[in-house]
Protein backbone atom coordinates (compact mmCIF):
# COMPACT_ATOMS: atom_id res chain seq x y z
CA UNK A 1 0.00 0.00 0.00
CA UNK A 2 1.12 3.41 -1.19
CA UNK A 3 0.32 5.71 2.03
CA UNK A 4 0.31 9.62 1.31
CA UNK A 5 2.12 11.81 3.93
CA UNK A 6 2.25 12.30 6.52
CA UNK A 7 2.30 8.73 7.35
CA UNK A 8 5.26 6.54 8.02
CA UNK A 9 5.80 2.74 7.85
CA UNK A 10 7.42 0.98 11.25
CA UNK A 11 9.47 -1.57 9.83
CA UNK A 12 9.10 -4.01 12.96
CA UNK A 13 5.64 -4.62 12.48
CA UNK A 14 4.34 -2.85 8.87
CA UNK A 15 2.16 -0.92 10.66
CA UNK A 16 1.95 2.85 9.54
CA UNK A 17 2.15 5.74 11.96
CA UNK A 18 1.76 9.18 12.20
CA UNK A 19 4.87 11.21 14.04
CA UNK A 20 4.62 14.02 16.62
CA UNK A 21 6.66 16.94 15.23
CA UNK A 22 7.35 18.62 18.03
CA UNK A 23 7.58 15.14 20.11
CA UNK A 24 9.74 12.74 18.24
CA UNK A 25 8.98 10.16 20.63
CA UNK A 26 5.77 9.87 20.37
CA UNK A 27 3.62 8.33 17.43
CA UNK A 28 0.07 7.97 16.73
CA UNK A 29 -1.05 4.65 15.41
CA UNK A 30 -4.14 2.29 14.78
CA UNK A 31 -5.48 0.82 18.15
CA UNK A 32 -3.98 -3.03 18.78
CA UNK A 33 -5.63 -5.98 20.84
CA UNK A 34 -2.81 -6.05 23.03
CA UNK A 35 -3.30 -2.57 24.48
CA UNK A 36 -6.09 -4.49 26.83
CA UNK A 37 -3.87 -4.16 29.83
CA UNK A 38 -2.43 -0.89 29.57
CA UNK A 39 -6.00 0.47 28.65
CA UNK A 40 -7.41 -0.72 31.95
CA UNK A 41 -4.38 0.61 33.64
CA UNK A 42 -4.65 3.66 32.23
CA UNK A 43 -8.51 4.23 32.09
CA UNK A 44 -8.44 2.92 36.28
CA UNK A 45 -5.62 5.70 37.23
CA UNK A 46 -7.39 9.07 39.04
CA UNK A 47 -5.45 11.15 37.32
CA UNK A 48 -7.30 10.25 34.14
CA UNK A 49 -10.57 8.65 35.02
CA UNK A 50 -11.92 11.95 37.09
CA UNK A 51 -11.25 13.68 33.66
CA UNK A 52 -13.60 11.68 31.30
CA UNK A 53 -17.35 11.52 31.14
CA UNK A 54 -17.62 8.46 28.62
CA UNK A 55 -15.69 5.37 29.98
CA UNK A 56 -17.09 3.25 32.98
CA UNK A 57 -15.68 3.21 36.38
CA UNK A 58 -14.29 0.99 37.57
CA UNK A 59 -13.09 0.07 33.91
CA UNK A 60 -12.66 -3.53 33.41
CA UNK A 61 -10.85 -6.49 31.10
CA UNK A 62 -13.96 -6.81 29.56
CA UNK A 63 -14.49 -3.29 28.49
CA UNK A 64 -10.88 -2.57 27.23
CA UNK A 65 -11.70 -6.16 24.98
CA UNK A 66 -14.40 -5.11 23.87
CA UNK A 67 -13.81 -1.48 22.67
CA UNK A 68 -10.13 -2.65 21.42
CA UNK A 69 -12.33 -5.12 19.28
CA UNK A 70 -14.95 -1.92 17.86
CA UNK A 71 -11.96 0.04 17.30
CA UNK A 72 -9.40 -2.32 15.45
CA UNK A 73 -12.57 -3.38 13.13
CA UNK A 74 -13.11 0.29 12.13
CA UNK A 75 -9.48 1.31 12.05
CA UNK A 76 -9.06 -1.84 9.56
CA UNK A 77 -11.85 -0.61 7.45
CA UNK A 78 -10.77 3.29 7.01
CA UNK A 79 -6.61 1.59 6.77
CA UNK A 80 -7.85 -0.04 3.67
CA UNK A 81 -9.12 3.19 2.25
CA UNK A 82 -5.73 5.19 2.77
CA UNK A 83 -4.84 5.41 -0.87
CA UNK A 84 -7.97 6.90 -1.57
CA UNK A 85 -7.43 11.43 -1.66
CA UNK A 86 -10.51 11.37 0.65
CA UNK A 87 -11.25 9.21 3.93
CA UNK A 88 -14.30 9.26 6.27
CA UNK A 89 -12.55 9.27 9.48
CA UNK A 90 -8.86 8.75 11.44
CA UNK A 91 -8.07 5.19 11.39
CA UNK A 92 -5.07 6.51 14.10
CA UNK A 93 -6.29 6.72 17.59
CA UNK A 94 -3.69 4.77 20.22
CA UNK A 95 -0.45 7.14 21.49
CA UNK A 96 2.57 5.72 21.78
CA UNK A 97 5.91 6.63 23.19
CA UNK A 98 8.96 5.02 21.42
CA UNK A 99 11.97 3.89 23.90
CA UNK A 100 15.53 4.47 22.39
CA UNK A 101 16.01 0.66 21.35
CA UNK A 102 12.76 1.45 18.85
CA UNK A 103 10.30 -0.40 21.19
CA UNK A 104 6.82 1.31 22.02
CA UNK A 105 4.47 1.76 24.79
CA UNK A 106 0.97 2.88 24.56
CA UNK A 107 0.24 5.97 26.75
CA UNK A 108 -3.24 6.80 25.21
CA UNK A 109 -5.57 7.66 22.89
CA UNK A 110 -7.55 10.58 21.40
CA UNK A 111 -9.96 9.87 18.63
CA UNK A 112 -11.54 12.64 16.04
CA UNK A 113 -14.65 11.47 14.87
CA UNK A 114 -17.90 12.95 13.45
CA UNK A 115 -19.70 15.70 15.65
CA UNK A 116 -22.46 13.66 17.02
CA UNK A 117 -24.03 16.89 18.68
CA UNK A 118 -24.40 15.82 22.18
CA UNK A 119 -24.83 18.88 24.17
CA UNK A 120 -27.72 19.81 21.97
CA UNK A 121 -31.13 19.02 24.03
CA UNK A 122 -33.61 19.63 21.56
CA UNK A 123 -35.39 16.41 20.90
CA UNK A 124 -36.53 17.25 17.28
CA UNK A 125 -33.53 19.22 16.13
CA UNK A 126 -30.68 17.00 17.03
CA UNK A 127 -31.43 13.82 15.55
CA UNK A 128 -31.51 15.73 11.88
CA UNK A 129 -28.38 17.66 12.57
CA UNK A 130 -26.56 13.88 13.27
CA UNK A 131 -28.23 12.32 10.17
CA UNK A 132 -27.00 15.23 8.24
CA UNK A 133 -23.39 15.60 9.36
CA UNK A 134 -23.45 11.48 9.10
CA UNK A 135 -24.21 11.59 5.20
CA UNK A 136 -22.01 13.97 4.37
CA UNK A 137 -19.47 12.74 1.76
CA UNK A 138 -16.19 12.08 2.98
CA UNK A 139 -14.09 15.50 2.15
CA UNK A 140 -17.21 17.68 2.32
CA UNK A 141 -16.29 20.85 3.98
CA UNK A 142 -19.14 21.15 6.36
CA UNK A 143 -18.58 18.27 8.14
CA UNK A 144 -18.51 19.17 11.89
CA UNK A 145 -15.46 17.05 13.59
CA UNK A 146 -14.99 16.79 17.02
CA UNK A 147 -11.08 15.91 18.67
CA UNK A 148 -11.15 13.45 21.95
CA UNK A 149 -15.24 13.86 21.79
CA UNK A 150 -14.42 17.70 23.34
CA UNK A 151 -18.00 19.84 23.42
CA UNK A 152 -15.89 22.89 23.00
CA UNK A 153 -13.45 22.05 20.48
CA UNK A 154 -14.92 21.34 16.97
CA UNK A 155 -12.66 21.26 14.03
CA UNK A 156 -13.95 23.19 11.24
CA UNK A 157 -12.81 23.75 7.46
CA UNK A 158 -14.76 27.29 7.15
CA UNK A 159 -14.40 26.51 2.96
CA UNK A 160 -10.89 27.26 2.99
CA UNK A 161 -7.86 24.76 1.99
CA UNK A 162 -5.16 26.38 3.49
CA UNK A 163 -6.29 24.92 7.09
CA UNK A 164 -8.76 24.23 9.32
CA UNK A 165 -9.55 26.15 12.85
CA UNK A 166 -11.48 25.22 16.25
CA UNK A 167 -14.72 26.71 17.11
CA UNK A 168 -17.72 26.80 19.45
CA UNK A 169 -20.64 23.86 18.35
CA UNK A 170 -23.60 25.88 17.03
CA UNK A 171 -21.56 28.92 16.11
CA UNK A 172 -19.50 30.44 13.18
CA UNK A 173 -17.15 32.39 15.99
CA UNK A 174 -13.61 30.79 16.49
CA UNK A 175 -13.06 28.87 19.74
CA UNK A 176 -12.10 31.00 22.34
CA UNK A 177 -9.24 29.38 23.77
CA UNK A 178 -7.87 28.19 27.17
CA UNK A 179 -10.38 30.36 29.85
CA UNK A 180 -13.22 27.87 29.66
CA UNK A 181 -11.08 25.32 31.31
CA UNK A 182 -12.68 23.53 34.37
CA UNK A 183 -11.59 24.24 37.71
CA UNK A 184 -8.21 22.28 38.71
CA UNK A 185 -7.37 21.35 34.81
CA UNK A 186 -3.56 21.18 34.88
CA UNK A 187 -3.60 23.56 31.98
CA UNK A 188 -6.12 25.92 33.65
Amino acid sequence: MNHPAPLQINQATKEPFIRLRRHPNIVVTPPRLTDSDALVQLLNDPRVHEWLKGPPYPYTQQDADSWLKFTTDASGELLGKLECPVVDGCPFSSLREISDDGTDTFIGSVTLDRWGYPLITDVEKKPQLVKENFQRAAGDPDIMWTIGGVPRCILWRPNKPDGAQCRLPGTESPWPGDHDRRPGHPAA
